[in-house]
């Protein structure tokens, strides 16, 4: 808010299909203030305030205040567990669009589907493999291909191609997947 003044007008409108509360400050008051360019980045030079209504901002400052609590994480966490669950038959199986139409013929697909996640995830158990897929960026990956050229390079200049003495299996896939070999 603008240091020491008082706003010049509130008035309630509807953004987005949402009731709000525009709160609006004098020009006079922001023109003439020395933190102007912290208090607003607005181009028309004045600082205003977009509330929600009453009702609704106690019910988000409530939902957030419960948020904090040990009970709610503990509730969350379990959600995120089966939010993860979802997510991963989602990728694995493909289960967003079904093959057939009709009950009968959905049900079977689902329970192959819940059998395959079940599979990926023994697999991972006795492998000692984490289930969630580390993800980089491009940059990322270009600095991995880069490193390890440069490690080849030096430890075997008359064949740059091979992978040995690249200790990052990481260093190997992105080297295999960029020569056009298979990566894991």
């Amino acid at each position: 808010m603008p240091r020491r003044s008082t706003s010049s007008g509130w008035y309630p409108v509807t953004q987005h299909g949402h009731d709000a509360i525009i709160v609006e400050f004098d020009r006079r008051d922001c023109r003439a203030c020395p933190s102007q360019k912290q208090c607003t980045t607005a181009s028309h030079g004045f600082r205003t305030l977009t509330l929600r209504p009453r009702e609704i901002h106690e019910a988000v400052t409530t939902a957030r205040t419960e948020q904090d609590t040990g009970t709610w994480r503990d509730k969350y966490a379990l959600r995120a567990g089966i939010e993860g669950t979802v997510n991963q038959a989602l990728d694995v199986a493909g289960i967003r669009r079904t093959r057939y139409r009709g009950l009968p013929k959905i049900r079977p697909q689902h329970a192959f589907s819940a059998a395959a996640l079940n599979i990926v995830r023994l697999d991972a158990y006795w492998t000692d493999r984490p289930l969630g897929r580390n993800r980089s960026s491009h940059l990322e990956r270009l600095a991995y291909r880069l490193t390890a050229r440069t490690r080849i390079e030096q430890q075997s200049p008359c064949s740059p191609q091979s992978p040995v003495g690249i200790k990052s299996s990481r260093a190997r896939l992105f080297l295999r997947s960029d020569r056009g070999g298979g990566g894991v």
